[in-house]
């Protein structure tokens, strides 16, 4: 589950098991070049400390390995150390180690929305992508062949889960953790995948100008189509959907001729929210010195209509 600042520190050393995902350009969270740049050290790791969900977890890691003790009737051991695959550059703290069943366990607390959208049937292997890897990426480090994900959900209920070693998914991971590594030994980041990661590679401009070649001038044309064609249909969609709330006028929920909900439209609570730009009005003295210069993000604009 969290992890110590000393194991966070050791994580540096290769790929984390968590990480396994993002190393691959597999996380939806973590592109492979955010995290080439927290390896070596031009973004700083995450911060979870107020992260509510994190701190939680944290706090309730022992009772959940005394409930998953209680439901398998056996001893769970607390693995303290990280360990370090012998030939590839691959880390990982596995929650615990179960002796008597020769297999390790992850832990996972998770609220009934993430549970019932990503985890199947327990007993089987249906777990989200990030689950799996990391496990595979720990029997890899451990030499064991079984690995069970414990779930806690909502706080009340416990779900197992059981994961075998595949051959054909370690050797991936092997491949895409040294591939990955280069990136990281040879100080050169992979190539940007994501608008995101776009900016986090050039976030700044010098001011110049550079030649489009004939490829990425039909690229720019078909950018200008897509916005046109997204136009059109956000348009569509305004439209449709203003019919819909009309027919609803001030009832909050539209139901099928079959008895279920096709649409709601309802108020979230009244919430309350600081006045910055007012207060700064009211009180400019006492603002001035918390005034800080923030850098702005490039913004692209296509030219091309």
């Amino acid at each position: 589950m969290s992890l110590t600042h000393e194991q966070i520190v050791a994580r540096r050393a290769g790929v984390g098991s968590s990480e396994i995902l993002a190393a691959l350009g597999k996380d939806s969270r973590c592109s492979r070049l955010e995290l080439y740049k927290r390896k070596v050290g031009e973004l700083p790791d995450p911060d979870f400390s107020d992260n509510e969900r994190v701190l939680v977890g944290s706090v309730i890691e022992p009772a959940i390995r005394s409930l998953f003790e209680d439901k398998l009737g056996t001893s769970i051991v607390k693995f303290d150390d990280t360990l370090q695959h012998p030939s590839v550059p691959l880390v990982g703290h596995p929650d615990g180690i179960i002796e008597s069943m020769d297999c390790g366990i992850e832990f996972k607390n998770r609220d009934w929305l993430i549970f019932r959208d990503e985890y199947g049937e327990d007993g089987t292997d249906q777990v989200p992508l990030r689950d799996l890897v990391q496990c595979v990426g720990y029997m890899e480090l451990t030499g064991l062949r079984r690995w069970l994900v414990g779930v806690l959900v909502g706080g009340n209920e416990r779900h197992l889960f059981e994961i075998h070693y595949d051959a054909d998914l370690a050797a991936a991971i092997r491949f895409g953790v040294e591939a990955f590594w280069e990136y990281v030994k040879r100080m050169r980041p992979p190539p940007p995948e994501t608008p995101e990661d776009v900016k986090l590679m050039w976030p700044k401009d010098l001011g110049t100008s550079i030649d489009a070649t004939s490829e990425i001038e039909t690229i720019c044309a078909e950018l200008a189509l897509a916005k046109t064609e997204l136009k059109a249909a956000e348009q569509r969609e305004n439209e449709l959907k203003a019919k819909v709330q009309r027919f609803m006028g001030e009832n909050a929920v539209l139901v099928g001729s079959e008895g279920k909900p096709l649409a709601t439209w309802k108020a979230p609570q009244d919430s309350l929210k600081f006045d910055a730009k007012q207060y700064q009005e009211d009180h400019p003295l006492l603002c001035d010195p918390y005034m800080r210069k923030v850098p702005n993000a490039r913004r692209f604009l296509l030219k091309l209509k």
